[in-house]
């Protein structure tokens, strides 16, 4: 034992130089794992602090309908009815059972809430200051549950119910002041009623999960601001502070009996179902694509496997000799297995160890994963929730530190085992793998067939939607092991190819740069695999994301403004009025409802999306708004199927529909031409048909829509339905017209009004005075005139609305959207969310860069006897340093070029699979302008790894090279 541990103390030191490059690599790696599978971990506990933050004791929460009506309407925005009521004897029988130590039984709405003065907002994207908040009221005025409301007092409550005045969440804005008070007044709107109320007092609200709390009110104010009758259609139970799990069964199992009796649907939510929901959500933007977290963690898993290898196996040759040697004199074989061993792993796992403590600083700092990917939040946890997170990623951490560093070490530990030092394999470099006869034949078989088996997977027409959403991603791991198996093969034909140009580069002779390329393929080929997966990974993020951002962007045709008025829209006088105001060039309006998709069509669909039923129901005058050969139309949208003309003559004498392109790709069996689409109105039965005589895409709706607050009290669309008008008042017969899509005279918008110089100050004939400079040189004075500015697309419709007869005075408010800046707005979010999403792979390329340039190091530092003999031949310091730099460009540039290849079809399947579930036609973009500064980290990483050795090394007088210790 002493002999052993002399010897490998021995070890240690004479290969420090190596080992540390080794630790550092193995950091790197494990850090890689720790950071990218932690941050998903850490999510996990975020989310599930985050509902027992807000939910509190509330146990279950019965509410009415049934789950996929809750479903819908989690994701729907702006104002909402009420559900039904839950029948009297189901809240009779929870109220009453005994498993129950508090019930409280509440009317459930959702309206909108903003300032009474900005009844005209403008905001993009988002809407601005308005508020969509669940608002509710408890029976017989009941206090809510104090997790709901923390920090309200009874007394307050009472206070706020006798004054009729709203409990209110505590609501920041932008500038992290609170936007509003107590004693402000807010202008509240539901689905048909706009009315003012006071904020009696303000709590601090908890993070919102999905619509759980919000404004609290007395029932009469409910009924008042809502419009609706009070009805009873939300009970939050609260089983007691632990219950036991009997106690909970025996619950569960009574409110089962009751909903079977029970003649209306009712349905019953655990805080687990607000958790699921809550991942889900997090998880659905990858969907399709599947990049984070299942393909980008085995990918990273992967690419940290062979950096690892990589690193600990080079000087392989070396060790084999040592070994050779130590055998010869009489150490045995199960000592010096043990002591190459130890000599292997210790730096492994001491690097391994420092990985972690890299994983645990960065979630220290607030790295992150949320629905934008991986980011960093000002929110932190406590130290437990980052140690917990950090130690379930431990043994996966040293798990492939550990394997890898084993296999790397297996050809050292075969030799020990020969029968007699003399058998052993004598192996002076690393030879060129045989590219020629068999093996390399198969290899190359075997390589096109796993490379094929995504794009077979991706196109199979008939695989569910289901299955290919987790198909796909897998044969993401086939393409890569497909790129890794073709790695000698490409490496071998770069040499051949380019031996030739880079030793007329760098003055060095052809034969020289070939026989070094060739003695060192076995580390060149293993550098190359480790560095492309995490440059894979980045570019294939980066062409997804560009590429499935188009079909959500509007194109050049586009209205200048979208306007829309609630509640109730405007009658035709208002209209005339407004349509010939003076700068309104164009105005289009169009009566718009929110109906669903029939539960009978809803049950028979097939696609990706058939829990997505809500519709944009539309009565317009087709020709005004998508135009013919007579008519300019004010929006682009492109026939994919029907005949145009017939279509519109069709839908305008109310004998069929237009309907999105969305919703044919989703299902082209259900909703075709020819077909029926059948609709009905939210909380109704009653079914709506239109025959289906057309097929349109309207480029950019779905962020179009959202962002222009039509999709009022609306989740997720499946699609846009259009229909005359006539036919739309049909079976809406109150409807009026509340969205109008206008254009704006350009010459109203460019008019601008020269304020006059300063009295007694010239100017050149011809030259308009410039008044910026008129009033820096004067001082103001009372009465000069201000300088004037353009007048927006907004302003000028607010002036059409200005003075607007029967408007009714305080009930309606106003979203105008300037349709170009909205554009901007939704591509700068956009990019954003892309950035975050590719925040992972970037650091696996970073991480990954970092390793392989401690591994092209540590290959140095194991050659110096091999170099010695170069130079001790003839070749110069200068000539030593160019052939290490050749290598290192021979391994990256393959590794770039691999990268590449890989990221473009991986990206390519993702994107047909997401584009096929979101019902899109997405075009496939490659974002040069990222790609390629991806592609010259990875390239410039692993040429700064070897300049510093081969500096160090080149420096060096040829007796200390001869003389040199081969270590590791």
């Amino acid at each position: 034992m002493r002999f052993i541990i002399k010897l490998l103390t021995a070890g240690l030191i004479d290969r420090k130089s190596a080992l540390l490059l080794i630790v550092v690599a193995t950091a790197a790696c494990s850090g890689l794992i720790a950071g990218v599978g932690g941050v998903y971990k850490l999510a996990g506990d975020r989310i599930n602090q985050k509902v027992a933050k807000v939910v509190g004791p509330i146990d279950r929460i019965i509410i009415s309908g049934t789950e996929s009506d809750w479903e819908a309407d989690k994701t729907r925005y702006g104002a909402v009815k009420a559900d039904i009521a839950l029948e009297k004897k189901i809240v009779e029988n929870i109220v009453n059972s005994p498993e129950i130590q508090r019930a409280y039984p509440a009317a459930y709405a959702k309206v909108e809430v903003l300032n009474p003065q900005q009844k005209y907002s403008g905001a993009m994207y988002r809407p601005g200051h308005t508020l969509v908040l669940p608002i509710m009221a408890m029976v017989n005025d009941q206090m809510p549950p104090t997790s709901l409301v923390p920090g309200l007092s009874e007394e307050a409550w009472q206070i706020c119910v006798n004054d009729g005045t709203l409990v209110f969440p505590s609501v920041n804005g932008r500038d992290g002041k609170p936007r509003y008070s107590e004693s402000a007044q807010v202008l509240v709107n539901s689905v048909d009623t706009a009315n003012n109320a006071v904020i009696g007092t303000t709590y601090k609200a908890m993070d919102q999960v999905r619509n759980f709390g919000g404004i609290f009110v007395s029932r009469t104010l409910f009924e008042t601001l809502t419009g609706q009758p009070f009805r009873i259609n939300r009970i939050f139970v609260d089983l007691g502070e632990n219950p036991d799990n009997q106690s909970v069964q025996r619950f569960d199992r009574a409110f089962e009996l009751a909903a079977l009796d029970a003649g209306l649907p009712v349905s019953m939510l655990k805080p687990q179902d607000y958790v699921d929901d809550m991942m889900e959500n997090q998880m659905f933007r990858f969907s399709g694509f599947g990049l984070i977290p299942f393909s980008g963690t085995v990918l990273t898993v992967i690419g940290a496997f062979f950096i690892i290898l990589h690193a600990v196996g080079i000087g392989n040759a070396s060790r084999i000799k040592e070994s050779i040697g130590l055998r010869a004199i009489g150490v045995p074989g199960n000592l010096l297995t043990i002591l190459t061993i130890l000599e292997a792993l210790i730096p492994a796992i001491i690097g391994c160890i420092i990985g972690l403590i890299i994983a645990r600083i960065l979630y220290g700092m607030g790295l992150a994963s949320d629905r934008m990917g991986m980011t960093f939040v000002t929110e932190n946890f406590s130290g437990g929730v980052y140690n917990k997170a950090l130690f379930a990623m431990m043994p996966y951490c040293f798990g492939i530190t550990l394997s890898s560093t084993l296999l790397a070490i297996f050809p050292i530990a075969r030799n020990i085992w020969k029968k007699h030092p003399l058998e052993s394999d004598h192996v002076d470099a690393d030879q060129e793998p045989t590219l020629t006869g068999r093996h390399a034949f198969f290899r190359v078989i075997l390589a096109v067939v796993l490379f094929c088996i995504n794009p077979l997977v991706t196109l199979w027409t008939g695989l569910p939607f289901s299955l290919r959403s987790i198909l796909v991603p897998a044969t993401y791991i086939t393409t890569l092991f497909a790129i890794l198996l073709l790695v000698p093969l490409m490496t071998h034909l770069y040499r051949i190819v380019f031996s030739g140009p880079l030793s007329f580069m760098f003055n060095l002779r052809k034969e020289l740069v070939n026989n070094f390329l060739r003695a060192h393929f076995a580390k060149v080929a293993a550098g190359t695999a480790a560095i492309l997966i995490g440059l894979g990974l980045y570019v294939a993020t980066l062409i997804w994301g560009y590429s499935m951002k188009t079909p959500f962007l509007l194109t050049e045709k586009a209205p200048d403004a979208s306007v829309v008025v609630f509640p109730q829209g405007l009658n035709s006088p208002q209209i005339k009025e407004i349509a010939t105001a003076n700068g309104i060039e164009n105005l289009v309006p169009l009566h718009m409802q929110h109906p669903t998709i029939s539960d009978n069509q809803a049950q028979q669909r097939k696609g990706q999306l058939s829990d997505w039923r809500d519709l944009l129901y539309l009565g317009c005058d087709v020709y005004q708004v998508f135009g013919n050969d007579a008519t300019k139309g004010i929006i682009d949208g492109r026939m994919i199927k029907g005949d145009e003309k017939n279509a519109f003559k069709q839908v305008m004498a109310g004998n069929g529909c237009l309907i999105s392109a969305e919703l044919h790709r989703n299902d082209p069996d259900l909703f075709d031409i020819g077909k029926q689409i059948e609709i009905q109105k939210i909380g109704e039965r009653q079914r709506i048909k239109h025959p289906i005589v057309g097929i349109i895409d309207v480029a950019g709706w779905h962020m179009f829509t959202k962002s222009a607050r039509m999709r009022r009290g609306l989740g997720r669309l499946a699609g846009l339905v259009f229909v005359s008008q006539n036919s739309l008042i049909h079976h809406y017969p109150d409807s009026k017209p509340r969205c109008f899509w206008l254009n704006v005279d350009p010459q109203q918008l460019n008019i601008t009004e020269v304020p006059p110089g300063p009295p007694g100050r010239r100017t050149k004939p011809g030259k308009r005075p410039d008044p910026s400079r008129a009033n820096r040189s004067m001082p103001k004075k009372q009465g000069t005139a201000p300088k004037a500015t353009k007048p927006s697309v907004e302003s000028v419709f607010k002036s059409a609305m200005t003075g607007l007869t029967g408007s009714g005075g305080d009930d309606f408010y106003v979203r105008v959207v300037n349709i170009s800046e909205m554009t901007k707005a939704i591509e700068r979010r956009s990019v954003n969310v892309i950035n975050s999403i590719a925040l992972v792979p970037f650091i696996a390329l970073l991480l990954s860069s970092i390793a392989i340039a401690a591994t092209i190091a540590t290959s140095v530092q194991a050659r110096k006897r091999e170099l010695g003999i170069f130079r001790s031949i003839g070749i110069s310091r200068s000539g030593l340093f160019r052939l290490i730099f050749i290598e290192s460009i021979v391994m990256v540039s393959v590794a770039a070029l691999l990268g590449l290849i890989f990221g473009v079809v991986v990206a390519w399947s993702g994107i047909i699979i997401s584009a096929g579930s979101w019902g899109v036609a997405s075009p496939y973009i490659i974002p040069w302008k990222l790609v390629v500064p991806g592609c010259l980290i990875a390239v410039l990483a692993g040429l700064v790894g070897a300049v510093a050795p081969a500096l160090i090394i080149s420096a060096k007088e040829t007796f200390a090279l001869l003389n040199a210790e081969e270590v590791l």
